[in-house]
């Protein structure tokens, strides 16, 4: 993952030894940026291919054996038994042969009364499998669960259109990216999700298979299994670090804005509850190493990461990554103390993250504290317009506001306006500097609706922040008039007695606002009052104009009538109305 701390570069490298004596390297070289901050860009929406997850289960007393449906990607172990009971098992290649006994790695937070599950495990297509208890203990009630998550049928998924900060943030790979199907989480009911201010945060290992070459295909194997198997209302880790240092957006928070990063957070910076760490799950933000470390170092990419993303999330949330305080859970009453940067088993009874991981983390508390440095406000960006709704060719005045988060302003910094026409993708339209108490502001005529959003980077002195979406809507202008007559000082258009039918003409400006117009014509009774005469829809030309003839009731002398244009709403338009014209047919004289 590329990372580059708001306006200075930082570079991390880790090294551990683990015996009698732990020693700890951590070199942070600082670097001040002496570039102009890369303004940010917003990515075109496209459409991505993912496969959809096959997935089969058997079922066996404590050991057992099967050939396979089909040859697995990922496989995944429940049983029930007492506490520390164990399996191991094997798994059959035709061409290899079967191979040797292996552990199964227990994920003993996901347990629930005396059922006990597995981590998921990356396997190399198997044919069969095999499985016996691996301890004194009785196991009965095995359920092996085989997947096949990079195979399956293919399915289009539209990317929306996305901002990428220039490295002022992890690079975080969305859920969309990585493939997850979104009709398996559940967000009602008792799965309604819940946030809650970042107190506390927790490094996991997902306790899979180290190495693993296929990490997205792994995280689609790590959601069907938290979800479908478990029973878990989506993945429980906020977020999950491959080998190669790859950051995977966990746990569904949001619909975010196009330009920000997946951070699992709402809009007031609450994070989203996961499930990573029983009874210390809210206000707790879960970071999981994909592998296993309770006998393997994590790889430099990875660790890398995880201290940068340590740091983002301490930093931001104005957390100490060294010190000790009391975690009190914000759903039960709780209290504990605890490391603020603390491994999963500092919470509860487990192996995770591995005596390898959890031996690391003095080392990679002081390194986050490092690339914290002095620490760095959160910053909070307003804008807004002075108007809701313009006509095309007219302009409105977007301003707005750059504060701290405790209200100090943030003056000489650099915002960039992004916006996006009708349905299309949001692009970068300007960049501006903050004045006096934070200000800016920037005038537009965008030629159809429009909404405009603007980022903030991030610089040395704060962290960077986006504003809400603000919609713009554009009518277009419309006219209409009678043709072949004359008007009279109040405007009436007078036509001879006789006239069966009235030519009116108008047009639609901007030519390609609109593919039909509509008229709407009324008759002015005696009494003053108003009887439709007329309501008709017209096609508008490739030059914007529209012509409608009216037939003129009989008798005609003497009755007058208003007619207006107009253009209905839409998703690229505010409607539109011409002036209404009046027009007469003239008594016999």
């Amino acid at each position: 993952m590329r990372f580059v701390e708001r306006g200075r570069a930082t570079l991390i490298s880790l090294s551990e030894t683990v015996g009698a004596s732990r020693t700890i390297k951590v070199l942070v070289v600082w670097a001040t940026m002496l570039a102009v901050l890369t303004p940010a860009w917003i990515a075109p929406a496209k459409m991505v291919s993912t496969p959809v997850t096959i997935a089969r289960s058997i079922s066996g007393g404590g050991s057992g054996g099967r050939t396979l449906a089909f040859r697995p990607t990922h496989i995944a172990f429940s049983w029930r038994g007492t506490e520390g009971s164990r399996l191991r098992y094997r798994i059959l290649q035709t061409t290899a042969g079967p191979s040797h006994w292996r552990m199964v790695p227990e994920s003993h937070d996901m347990a629930t009364g005396n059922r006990h599950f597995s981590a998921v495990i990356a396997v190399d297509r198997p044919q069969a499998i095999r499985w016996a208890a691996a301890s004194q203990s009785a196991v009965e009630e095995v359920t092996i669960d085989y997947l096949d998550t990079v195979g399956g049928p293919r399915q289009l998924v539209t990317m929306p259109a996305a901002a990428q900060a220039e490295a002022r943030t992890p690079d975080i790979v969305t859920r969309a990216e990585w493939g997850a199907d979104e009709s398996v989480k559940r967000t009602t009911g008792w799965c309604r999700r819940r946030f809650f201010p970042v107190q506390q945060l927790f490094v996991h290992h997902t306790a899979g298979v180290n190495a693993d070459p296929h990490p997205a295909a792994t995280m689609r194997a790590i959601y069907w299994f938290h979800t479908v198997r478990r029973g878990w209302c989506d993945i429980g880790y906020n977020f999950v670090i491959s080998p190669d240092g790859r950051v995977f957006e966990g746990r569904w928070a949001r619909t975010y804005r196009p330009w920000e990063t997946p951070d699992a957070e709402n809009l007031s910076g609450d994070v989203v509850m996961g499930a990573h760490v029983a009874d210390h799950n809210g206000g707790s933000v879960g970071i999981s190493m994909m592998g296993n470390y309770s006998n393997a170092r994590a790889p430099d990419p990875m660790r890398t990461s995880l201290v940068r993303m340590l740091a983002w999330e301490a930093d931001r949330h104005n957390l100490s990554p060294r010190a000790h305080h009391v975690y009190r859970s914000p759903v039960s009453s709780l209290a504990e103390r605890l490391p603020v940067l603390a491994g999963h088993r500092d919470g509860g009874y487990t192996e995770c993250p591995g005596n390898f991981l959890y031996g690391a983390l003095p080392g990679i508390r002081r390194a986050v504290a490092l690339v914290i440095g002095q620490g760095k406000p959160n910053s909070k960006l307003a804008l807004g317009s002075d108007s809701a709704r313009i006509d095309f060719g007219s302009t409105s005045l977007f301003s707005g506001r750059l504060r701290t988060a405790t209200g100090a302003a943030l003056t000489g910094r650099p915002v960039v306006v992004f916006r996006r026409l009708g349905r299309g993708a949001f692009k970068r339209i300007k960049s501006v500097s903050t004045g006096a108490e934070g200000r800016f502001s920037i005038r537009v005529s965008p030629p159809r609706t429009a909404t405009f959003g603007a980022v903030f980077e991030g610089g040395r002195s704060a962290w960077g922040s986006e504003s809400d979406k603000v919609k713009l809507a554009v009518a277009p202008l419309v006219t209409l008039a009678p043709e072949g007559a004359k008007s009279d000082p109040n405007g009436v258009y007078h036509y001879p007695p006789g006239t069966a039918s009235v030519r009116l003409t108008g047009a639609v400006e901007p030519a390609r606002a609109a593919s039909s117009a509509s008229v709407e014509i009324v008759e002015k009774l005696p009494d003053g009052g108003f009887a439709p005469a007329a309501v008709v829809s017209v096609g508008v030309g490739q030059g914007g104009g529209y012509t409608y003839d009216f037939e003129v009731p009989d008798p005609a002398a003497g009755r007058l009538f208003r007619a207006t244009g107009g253009v209905g709403k839409s998703e690229i338009r505010a409607s539109g109305f011409s002036d209404p014209v009046w027009f007469q047919i003239d008594p016999q004289p």
